[in-house]
């Protein structure tokens, strides 16, 4: 197993990810929430079950500020999925 911290950048955004390798044509993308991180129990179990299933599992460590986080719901949806979509569209190199 190998997890390598890497980066996709989108327009001037740069998101940084961490890419846990078991050699699977297969990927978990893990999308935290605000205050529940990769390090919390739904998010260490699911990992683990994925990794012991020989599946590669991508932490994406995206953030917002409270400016973006106080816009209306439909422009923090739109500025969330323009981030998340790149690594939809295979962005992410092995």
């Amino acid at each position: 197993m190998k997890g390598t911290k890497k980066e996709i950048h989108v327009d001037s955004k740069v998101i940084p990810y961490t890419h846990i390798e078991k050699g699977s044509s297969t990927v978990c993308f893990m999308f935290s929430g605000s205050g529940y991180n990769y390090d919390k129990p739904l998010f260490y179990y699911a990992t683990m079950f994925m990794l012991e299933n020989k599946i590669d599992v991508v932490h994406i460590h995206y953030s917002y500020d409270e400016q973006v986080m106080n816009k209306p719901m439909e422009e923090v949806t739109k500025i969330m999925m323009d981030d998340i979509n790149p690594f939809n569209e295979g962005s992410i190199k092995r």
